[in-house]
């Protein structure tokens, strides 16, 4: 079931077809832009959308974004968005910002939490 709770008139609805804007990245993953990802929203709350990622976009993710959600337990079907991150799909081919720096980091997000030597 879908959930549409928010405060103030949302722009887009529950099964609006929506793009990333350009600029937008991942804040678990800021090395990773999302910008041009299609999607369709699946739930609104408190001024957040949901989008589910449409099967072009999936099979056009990086491989590097993919192997980190999956080893750090993180679904990358879908992800939490502001409104003023989204834009109504216009119905274009899917061009998607790739990343231009991969960031070394932490094995996984775990690592990032834990404190040297523990």
């Amino acid at each position: 079931m879908s959930k549409q709770r928010n405060s103030k008139s949302s722009v887009f609805s529950v099964g609006s077809q929506v793009r990333v804007k350009r600029g937008a990245v991942d804040p678990e993953y800021p090395d990773m832009p999302m910008g041009g990802w299609l999607g369709t929203v699946g739930e609104i709350e408190d001024g957040s959308y949901l989008v589910r990622w449409n099967p072009t976009t999936l099979e056009a993710v990086h491989p590097i974004y993919r192997e980190r959600c999956e080893r750090d337990g993180v679904d990358f079907t879908g992800m939490w968005f502001q409104e003023e991150e989204l834009e109504a799909d216009p119905g274009e081919p899917l061009s998607i910002e790739q990343p231009t720096k991969i960031a070394d980091g932490p094995a996984s997000l775990d690592q990032q939490t834990r404190k040297p030597g523990s």
